[in-house]
């Protein structure tokens, strides 16, 4: 009896020391996983920062702010890139910033293709992005009280029109060559028609109307009391 007593007393105790190694080994092999996670974290910190730096190295607003708040200019870009998300997600000026993205820096942009003399890819790339932008503009006149209970839609939208007009994404030409040329192509003369017979009568209009005027100043000038006004403003 004490010899299977002690035995007893024995396996529990080898039991025991053995789930205590168990759990330390587990706790090195967690403890050694997460600071290699962390320290790869960090290093991929350190490499996107790194690469926003080069990519403001040539902005000069940041590096004046960088300078005057002595953070690292990569740190200021970050800090605006969320505070530009976050007004455009929770700001009420939002419309503000997607209209001064959408139309601000494409017409100053327009402007400096048309006064590049050399090319004409520039000129071709801005062209299709307003016919884009103009058809979009359309569009989301149809539809603004269906898009305003979309959720962050003026972020959506930032993130359209930048697509629109990256020239690495070079999205306005993928929009024009498979959606707006296909569909003008086959409404082209049902819509020149409709825009020439607009032109006639608008023409018409404005005839009828210049002669009505004409007509209606002489039979005024004509009348006895048109001849006294033009006697009295003569003398």
């Amino acid at each position: 009896l004490f010899e299977t007593s002690f035995c007893a007393l024995l396996f529990v105790c080898l039991s025991e020391e053995l789930r205590q190694r168990k759990f330390e080994t587990f706790r090195v092999k967690t403890f050694a996983t997460s600071t290699m996670a962390a320290a790869n974290a960090q290093d991929n910190v350190v490499k996107a920062l790194s690469y926003v730096e080069k990519k403001v190295q040539n902005i000069e607003l940041v590096q004046q702010a960088a300078t005057s708040t002595g953070l690292r200019p990569a740190y200021v870009a970050v800090a605006g890139g969320l505070a530009a998300l976050g007004f455009l997600f929770f700001g009420f000026g939002a419309g503000f910033v997607v209209n001064l993205v959408g139309v601000a820096y494409p017409a100053y942009a327009s402007f400096k293709a048309i006064e590049t003399k050399d090319t004409s890819e520039d000129d071709t790339q801005w062209l299709t992005y307003w016919v884009c932008f103009a058809f979009f503009t359309l569009l989301e006149v149809f539809v603004e009280y269906i898009l305003y209970f979309v959720p962050f839609y003026f972020a959506l939208k930032l993130a359209f029109i930048v697509w629109l007009q990256l020239p690495q994404t070079r999205g306005a030409v993928y929009v024009y060559d498979h959606i707006i040329m296909p569909f003008l192509l086959s409404k082209e003369q049902q819509i020149d028609s409709t825009l020439h017979r607009a032109t006639k009568s608008g023409m018409e209009f404005l005839g009828e109307a210049t002669s009505a005027v004409v007509s209606t100043t002489k039979d005024a000038i004509n009348s006895d009391a048109g001849r006294a006004v033009v006697q009295q403003v003569v003398t």
